[in-house]
């Protein structure tokens, strides 16, 4: 059975916009997210990219001469290679978050890693996979991890965003349950961004 993702990036990974590229709304609010992301850099840092598109959030750093080494993670052979022949170059490796060893970072970010193109019509799919990537990204950080996710009451809610299966994001009402230590920072119309700090408890 075909893989969903396939025809999801299929769609989106040749579109001129590097924002809507990786299934962003606007390079504006990509901006937005990077730029939570960079004001947690410390200088000498690691930053793990994990679900990286593009590498967009690289360049991000390097135009804003941000003190760190970046290395972008990506599953998706399309994204990967366009992102490759882009300027500036930045580090980007193949690599299924969910199946093969991350390394370690002082800061590791996933933003959007959700919205995969695999069906998340089911709540306790969607769920599992906010749990194993919160897992995860804590795991891999030697300091802090950042998720940037769709705030799920606010999709369901949307006339026109509830009705596709693709996406799925968190529940305020979960955050205690998988995150309790989270600070949570509203993101533009329909995200929350979670960082977390490896010093504290982690799902049980």
């Amino acid at each position: 059975m075909p893989d969903p993702s396939d025809d999801y990036y299929g769609e989106l990974a040749a579109h001129p916009d590097r924002a809507r590229a990786v299934g962003w709304e606007s390079t504006e609010a990509q901006a937005t997210r990077f730029e939570l992301v960079r004001r947690h850099v410390r200088p000498g840092d690691r930053v793990l990219d994990l679900g990286a598109g593009l590498g967009d959030l690289g360049r991000h750093l390097l135009a804003h001469e941000t003190p760190c080494t970046y290395l972008g993670l990506e599953r998706d052979p399309r994204l990967l290679a366009r992102g490759r022949l882009l300027e500036p170059v930045v580090a980007l490796d193949a690599a299924d978050l969910y199946v093969d060893p991350l390394p370690r970072a002082e800061l590791v970010v996933a933003i959007g890693v959700l919205v995969d193109g695999r069906s998340l019509r089911s709540d306790a799919t969607r769920f599992a996979r906010l749990r194993r990537l919160l897992t995860l990204a804590r795991t891999a950080a030697t300091r802090t991890a950042i998720v940037v996710a769709l705030d799920q009451d606010r999709l369901e809610a949307h006339p026109v965003l509830c009705h596709e299966p693709a996406l799925g994001g968190i529940r305020r009402g979960e955050i205690p349950w998988l995150a309790p230590d989270a600070e949570v920072l509203p993101l533009l119309a329909l995200e929350l961004a979670l960082v977390l700090t490896s010093d504290r408890p982690g799902p049980a």
